[in-house]
């Protein structure tokens, strides 16, 4: 038994200076970020150093790459000053802001992973699958094992300090922390060294697992899935319209999956459903017409955003993975992984083909042709905050479009409102608000839940009084109601076509239809008016007064047609006087 732990430990110090000696500036970025962040947590730093620690990652990746790219030939020299772009990187400015955008998780999260896929250059799409199965695997079992052995560390740490009776000491959960660090920066990057190496240029063979769940459960599905594409793709043409948006992205998902399935294949020997993944790039033929189509009627209703200038760039490598994999000369994993590189690194750092830059340029083209059909904007190019008018009511759709263009811009510019000259508001919600009438701001928000209302094209209004209003004392009607309830038996409610209010054991009613009449006939105003009118003229239609009372309405709901007239159905009491 002691002869076989000296062994492994023989083993394991073999295999770490093996990975010394064939990756000293990966090891050593390792170790900077490491005692980096231990510093951080020890010294409980709180400016942008702990920012700039996240810039290791990146460089460790880079180095990899370029260490596999250069082996022992001549290249190697590069490989040894790879680490000092990283020096003017850890003294620019805009480096905080830079790594907490999506262009450094972008950088880390998919050009890193191509490039490792890139750095071999191998041709045969075996060798290539096998070299990213390799990666793959590496990583995990590698973060699983370093895992385990920090697991066991802490049990027995914490362990003995319960025992002994120093668990609340300060050093323990400080040397707690420090091994997770170690272990998440050092330990687990030079076990995936290990293995990377240990594996390197091995041709995977898949499992009987791995059989199974392609054979008989992911190749099934995916011809399932594409059989009702194809009946979908029918209807469409037999009815003579557009797929809607949302095909695009379970389109994409489809042809994903199928790529995806035929990389598997090459580490299969027993291949169920070999056809469909040999003839993929037709049959997933009109499924692409059908992503073309559906995204084309995305883009044309709802404008461009970052995520669909990114769903439109994958379906471009997706539409050219299928015509390169239509014919097994040009079908080459590292060819489309290739492309994939200088596209996404073209789209990160390339300001004018920023996914976000031509986001907001969509947007703000959107947002202004829908406002200048609306007579939102006026000669000086700023937005007319106005309340929504009677004919405004059948332009629904135009208003939910043109808030959704705002909002997006003002999620990607805090200061768009204030650009646009709109002061006083701080979002595009307060602003949809103040703008809208109650109702047809429901509309606006919720969509089609109201969109079969819009055929009788009703306009709807609102009238209310503002904070802290109260009427004078009035001596013509000295008994005053305060704090009156709009549910139960005393209180208030409309029932049907009447306002019924409960009064100290009397009960006192009041056509609403009269009520209108009356309050637009004090006001001097047409249901057409009401929309339009002045603060003070709404003042006066939310104070009724006749020979019995005296009401003042905290607010009064209005819908008004061609077919109804103008109607209450909705009110809220402030006040009464009675005689």
């Amino acid at each position: 038994m002691k002869q076989r732990i000296s062994e492994y430990l023989r083993f394991m110090r073999e295999r770490i200076a093996d990975v010394v000696r064939l990756h000293p500036v990966e090891t050593a970025l390792c170790v900077l970020g490491a005692v980096s962040s231990i510093l951080a947590f020890e010294c409980e730093w709180r400016d942008e150093r702990i920012v700039r620690i996240l810039a290791v990652p990146l460089f460790f990746g880079v180095a990899l790459a370029v260490n596999l790219f250069a082996g022992h030939g001549p290249w190697r020299r590069i490989y040894w000053v790879v680490w000092v772009p990283m020096i003017p990187l850890l003294l620019w400015p805009g480096l905080k802001e830079w790594i907490v955008s999506s262009d450094y998780a972008l950088t880390v999260g998919v050009l890193l992973p191509l490039a490792l896929l890139l750095c071999r250059c191998m041709r045969d799409n075996r060798q290539f699958v096998s070299d990213a199965v390799v990666y793959l695997r590496s990583a995990v079992i590698a973060w699983l094992f370093a895992n385990i052995a920090l697991g066991l560390f802490e049990a027995i740490l914490w362990s003995t300090a319960y025992i002994f009776g120093f668990a609340d000491a300060d050093w323990v959960a400080h040397l707690a922390f420090d091994a997770m660090i170690a272990t998440e920066t050092l330990g687990a990057p030079l076990l995936f060294l290990m293995m990377v190496d240990r594996w390197a240029g091995a041709l995977c063979t898949g499992s009987r697992m791995l059989e199974v769940l392609m054979n008989y459960i992911l190749t099934p599905a995916l011809i399932l899935y594409a059989a009702i594409f194809y009946l979908y793709a029918a209807k469409i043409l037999v009815q003579w319209s557009l797929p809607v948006g949302g095909v695009a992205y379970m389109t994409f998902g489809l042809v994903l999956c199928t790529l995806l399935g035929r990389a598997l294949q090459e580490l299969l020997e027993k291949r169920a459903g070999a056809w469909f993944y040999r003839w993929c790039s037709l049959i997933m033929l009109p499924v692409v017409v059908l992503f073309w189509a559906g995204v084309a009627r995305r883009v044309s209703e709802y404008g461009l955003t970052e995520l669909r200038v990114y769903l439109l760039v994958c379906g471009g490598l997706m539409t050219l993975a299928l015509l390169l994999f239509a014919s097994w000369r040009t079908g080459r994993y590292l060819w489309l992984c290739a492309a994939s590189f200088v596209v996404f690194a073209a789209l990160i750092y390339v300001p004018a083909l920023s996914p976000r830059q031509i986001g907001i340029r969509s947007q703000h083209a959107r947002y202004e042709r829908i406002a200048r059909s609306l007579d939102r904007i006026d000669a000086e190019g700023r937005f007319v905050v106005a309340k929504a008018t009677l004919a405004d009511t059948a332009r629904v759709a135009e208003y939910r479009q043109l808030f959704a263009a705002m909002e997006y811009l003002q999620s990607e510019d805090d200061d768009f409102l204030a650009s646009i000259g709109v002061e006083g508001c701080y979002s595009v919600y307060a602003l949809q608000r103040e703008m809208l009438p109650h109702t047809l701001y429901d509309r606006v928000e919720y969509g089609d839940r109201y969109a079969a209302e819009e055929v009788a094209t009703p306009a709807y209004f609102e009238c209310m009084l503002p904070d802290n209003y109260r009427l004078e004392p009035d001596p013509a009607y000295p008994v005053l109601y305060t704090n009156l309830r709009s549910w139960g038996d005393d209180g208030y409610r409309i029932v049907g076509d009447t306002l019924r209010v409960a009064l100290g054991g009397r009960v006192l009613t009041l056509s609403c239809e009269e009520l209108v009449k009356h309050q637009l006939t004090r006001s001097g105003l047409t249901a057409e008016q009401l929309a339009t009118c002045d603060e003070e003229t709404r003042l006066r239609m939310l104070d009724y007064s006749d020979d019995a009372w005296r009401i003042l309405f905290r607010e009064m709901r209005f819908e008004c047609s061609d077919s109804t007239g103008c109607r209450l159905y909705h009110a809220e009491i402030d006040l009464i006087r009675t005689r």
